[in-house]
């Protein structure tokens, strides 16, 4: 009977041990928590001790600053846009056959010549051209069937409705009601259009070009003592170890 109670603490002592295992074992590989503990506010005063940096590691720059040099590469930003070039062509034929039965031809010429020049100068869609002005692009890059054929400037780029009023001005002795009578916003469409992949590759290289940090704290640095008040350098500094730390011990 003896025995038989020693060899059931024993199969218990050795269930406790296995689960003390186990759970250790689970602890183990759960994700840690990152070790760096303080807490830290710009104007507040640094609440502990003597901080040195125990590593090197890169100082950090802010989404605000990252998002300042990201709005000032996109005033250089060039996208790309496709041209349709049948579209001129297209649209010209189609105004001379609809209206070949009460068309004279002073006003063909006249129509046929400020048609081309209008697609000449380039029409996209008006929200497009909302887009590329709030965005404060400057120029288009031309492209046809992948080749670049040049580029052109926003401010020169028109909509399908500034198109239409362009038609009437200087129109010399040409009846404006007349000219209207024709319902010319039927032969203007948009001949450009964004190239969004290439044009978001463009944007993506040019944005790479932006270092995520400036600077450099090396191991033993002093960086801030007990009742110093931390000023916005020191918060980016602190904050910078903070995320180095967080990345360090990840890569652990």
């Amino acid at each position: 009977m003896k025995h038989q109670l020693t060899q059931q603490s024993f199969a218990f002592i050795l269930k406790i041990a296995a689960f003390i295992c186990s759970v250790g074992i689970i602890f183990y590989l759960m994700p840690q928590t990152n070790n760096f503990s303080y807490s830290f506010e710009i104007g507040k005063p640094w609440q502990y001790d003597l901080l040195t940096a125990s590593f090197d590691f890169p100082i950090y720059k802010s989404a605000d600053e990252i998002k300042k040099e990201e709005d000032s590469l996109l005033r250089q930003f060039v996208p790309y846009f496709n041209i349709d070039k049948n579209c001129v062509k297209e649209q010209i034929k189609k105004f001379e056959v609809e209206n070949s039965n009460k068309l004279d031809n002073h006003t063909r010429l006249y129509v046929v010549k400020r048609l081309q020049e209008l697609y000449e100068k380039g029409i996209v869609a008006t929200k497009r051209l909302e887009e590329l002005q709030a965005d404060g692009v400057q120029k288009i890059a031309v492209i046809d069937n992948n080749v670049l054929i040049g580029e052109k400037n926003i401010e020169n780029l028109l909509t399908t409705k500034i198109a239409y009023n362009n038609i009437f001005q200087n129109a010399g002795d040409l009846d404006i009601k007349t000219l209207r009578s024709y319902n010319i916003n039927r032969y203007l469409s948009e001949n450009l259009f964004l190239d969004e992949e290439k044009s978001e590759q463009v944007k993506t290289e040019l944005f790479n070009t932006i270092s995520q940090t400036y600077g450099l704290v090396q191991a033993g640095e002093r960086i801030i003592d007990r009742g110093e008040i931390v000023d916005a350098n020191d918060y980016k500094i602190i904050n910078s170890l903070k995320i180095s730390t967080e990345k360090k011990h990840l890569s652990q």
